[in-house]
């Protein structure tokens, strides 16, 4: 059996009335609730972004054409960063020091960092994930000459010119060492050792010699016609190194942060090219 109930039309008015009234005001209470949380979020401490200071002083060594002491060639490192940072009103210094000082002062904040170096010679500062670039070693030879370097096993019975008391990696380093008291290895010390094995070259008394190729390559440029009939014959793996600073600087983080997106752009790595091009070409 089924009863029906009747409901009279103002009682009906009067709920709905009560409805929209309390939805009305749960918007309300939703909506008071977003500010009061916008408004205690905008009380809490933020950490500002530091700014960038317009001109900023690095230490380098003397290892041209990455970093050289010369003003109208400050070096292929220094130029790079020059362009890349100008558009953002950076103005890139560097102080030519000894490599022990420079690290010194770098580490101690008498300068901002270091232009070029590698985490293992200042692990106490902060360096960019992205390299700025990188050197090779590699053999170089006459220009006539066939022969390329492919294995340590390619050196035998070649006579090589090497420097005293540097490594050149686990590949090669065996090899100099066992023979270093042979005729096959000639060890130089001391300045101008590329130009001293250009010559021992041109005279006919090595087949080659070890170096940096950026550094050979641009050394063999000022020698001119000394330095013409030289040419590269294979290279060890490359070595990537960065740029450091002091993470005590409030801006570090900032500026490592604006680097790496730099460094990272394609169109960076096109003129980090023509620089070097500018360098090196003969």
């Amino acid at each position: 059996m089924k009863f029906l109930v009747q409901v009279p039309d103002h009682a009906m008015i009067d709920m709905e009335k009560d409805i929209k009234k309390n939805s009305v005001g749960m918007r309300i209470h939703h909506l008071c609730g977003r500010v009061l949380l916008i408004l205690l979020a905008l009380t809490l401490p933020i950490k500002a972004l530091a700014e960038l200071p317009k001109s900023i002083l690095f230490a380098a060594t003397d290892w041209c054409p990455y970093s050289c002491d010369l003003s109208n060639h400050p070096g292929i490192v220094t130029e790079y960063l020059t362009r890349l940072l100008a558009p953002h009103d950076i103005e890139i210094k560097v102080d030519i020091l000894p490599w022990g000082r420079a690290i010194h002062y770098a580490n101690t904040a008498k300068v901002a960092g270091l232009l070029t170096a590698v985490p293992s010679e200042a692990p106490d500062l902060y360096f960019t994930s992205i390299p700025t670039m990188s050197y090779s070693v590699c053999f170089f030879s006459r220009k006539e000459s066939d022969w390329q370097f492919d294995s340590a096993s390619s050196l035998k019975n070649r006579i090589l010119g090497a420097s005293l008391n540097y490594s050149y990696g686990e590949e090669v380093d065996p090899y100099i060492k066992r023979n270093s008291d042979k005729r096959f290895i000639y060890l130089l010390t001391g300045d101008n050792k590329i130009t001293r094995f250009a010559s021992m070259i041109r005279n006919n008394r090595l087949d080659s010699f070890i170096e940096d190729q950026y550094v050979t390559e641009w050394q063999l440029k000022t020698l001119g016609e000394n330095g013409a009939g030289i040419k590269s014959s294979g290279c060890l793996p490359s070595h990537p190194f960065y740029l450091a600073i002091n993470p005590s600087l409030e801006w570090s983080q900032e500026f490592i942060d604006l680097l790496n997106r730099l460094l990272a752009l394609e169109s960076s790595k096109i003129v980090l090219q023509g620089i070097i091009d500018n360098y090196i070409q003969q």
